[in-house]
């Protein structure tokens, strides 16, 4: 599956757009209070280093997203954004956000190569079916129509 943030495939026609896909992934930390009204324990789902996590949510909000587009047929999803919010304290909010669409390989054209016979050959038969086949004259020393 290819992902990009650009609006176009270099090396890659869009045949068809299918649609918005979206992936999105919630993280939070949680606090626990001992009886006496301090805090005991600060405990995060997932990892500790808060960098690393809110990584970590990030991958798994693409994964959803490339499965949703997988899903629907996409080969591609283009114009990828991804945006963090922070709901309510300590709690994040990852969207991932694309155009799933269908791509294939660019057409690789070959331009044939023509000799310079044939290139001639071609511009008397343009002509003739113009003008029709030349006659002689009698005295076989120029061409009239």
């Amino acid at each position: 599956m290819i992902v990009t943030t650009t609006t176009t495939l270099g090396d890659q026609d869009i045949v068809e757009t299918i649609g918005m896909v979206r992936g999105t992934k919630t993280w939070s930390r949680r606090i626990v209070k001992s009886f006496s009204g301090g805090i005991r324990t600060v405990e995060q789902t997932g990892m500790l280093d808060f960098q690393k996590a809110l990584e970590s949510i990030k991958a798994e909000a693409m994964a959803e997203m490339i499965k949703n587009a997988g899903g629907a047929g996409a080969t591609a999803v283009i114009g990828m954004q991804e945006t963090i919010s922070e709901v309510t304290s300590g709690c994040f909010m990852i969207s991932v956000t694309g155009t799933a669409v269908v791509c294939q390989p660019k057409q690789q054209t070959v331009a044939k190569v023509e000799t310079a016979q044939e290139s001639a050959n071609d511009n008397f038969e343009d002509l003739f079916k113009l003008y029709g086949q030349p006659q002689m004259v009698a005295n076989g020393s120029a061409y009239c129509h």
